[in-house]
C-alpha cells in the first residue's frame, strides 16, 4: 500500500534485499547502455519493448546476499524505492511540487509523524529523480565500504563514466502492479 509521506515517521534501508527479489526493474535508455556496456549485455533483457535488469531465479542479477553489486551505479528506480514521487496525488502527499508516497511493503518504512530525518530523505530522493545528484547518502543502507564480496569480481568487470539523461520516466515492475516514477 502506498502511504503519503505525511503519515511516515521515517524510513531506513535495512539492506534486506527484498526489493531486489520482488520487482522487475525497468531501466532508462542511458542506464541500459551504461549497465550493458560495463557489465555485459547479458545483464539486461527486453520485456514488452523495455530494458530491464535480468533476474537469476527470483532475484536481480546484481543481488549478492542482501547487497547490490552496483552500489552507486544502481538505476534510479532502485535508488528511489520505496519512495514514489509523482506529479499528481492527494493533499497529504504534497511535498515541494511533487506528491510523495512510501511503499509500505518495505520493512524500513515506519508509520507516524514525520521526523526531521525524513525531510532529508525525501529531498535527496527528489534531487535524485531530478538528476541534480547521483550519490546517495540518506536514501541507501549504511554499509561500511569494503564489504563487497570478493566473489563479485565475475560481474564487476570494468567501470565506465556515468551517462546522464534527465528523462526520469522509470518503472519498477512486479507481477501484480507497476509503479511509475514520472
Amino acid at each position: 500500500m502506498l502511504l503519503p509521506w505525511s503519515k511516515v515517521k521515517d524510513w531506513t534501508c535495512f539492506a534486506c534485499g527484498e526489493c531486489c527479489k520482488w520487482f522487475f526493474v525497468s531501466l532508462r535508455p542511458d542506464e541500459a547502455v551504461r549497465i550493458s556496456s560495463t557489465y555485459g549485455r547479458d545483464k539486461i533483457e527486453i520485456v514488452h519493448g523495455k530494458p530491464i535488469l535480468r533476474r537469476i531465479g527470483n532475484s536481480c542479477v546484481f543481488l549478492h546476499g542482501n547487497l547490490c553489486l552496483l552500489g552507486d551505479e544502481k538505476p534510479i528506480a532502485c535508488k528511489l524505492w520505496p519512495i514514489i514521487i509523482m506529479r499528481e496525488g492527494d493533499a497529504e502527499s504534497y511535498f515541494c511540487g511533487y506528491h510523495v508516497y512510501f511503499d509500505d511493503r518495505c520493512p524500513g518504512v515506519q508509520k507516524g509523524r514525520p521526523s526531521d530525518r525524513l525531510y532529508r530523505v525525501i529531498m535527496e530522493a527528489i534531487h535524485l529523480k531530478e538528476g541534480r545528484i547521483i550519490k546517495q547518502i540518506n536514501t541507501t543502507a549504511k554499509i561500511k565500504s569494503g564489504l563487497l564480496p570478493s566473489t563479485a569480481a565475475f560481474i564487476l568487470v570494468k567501470k565506465v563514466p556515468l551517462l546522464r539523461d534527465l528523462s526520469m520516466n522509470t518503472s519498477l515492475y512486479n507481477r501484480q502492479s507497476t509503479l511509475h516514477f514520472i
